[in-house]
């Protein structure tokens, strides 16, 4: 393991997420702008604080979809 790796994900990524077999939802976009799978994760996965800002909680803004533009 590299030194000074700190790994941001213990538990199991929910992704891609299906919805009813037609769109695929690849991550979810926090309200600081960066996806969930940028955010440590606490009790459930990427629900913590991020690794790219500030921003101390994932606070849900959208689903990032499959072939859509970010």
């Amino acid at each position: 393991m590299t030194r000074g790796f700190k790994r941001l994900h213990f538990k199991p990524s929910p992704f891609p997420m299906r919805d009813k077999g037609k769109l695929v939802a690849t991550d979810e976009r926090c309200m600081c702008q960066h996806p969930r799978s940028k955010h440590r994760d606490t009790a459930a996965y990427g629900h913590g604080s991020c690794a790219v800002c500030d921003c101390q909680q994932f606070s849900w803004q959208a689903f990032l979809i499959q072939g859509e533009s970010a």
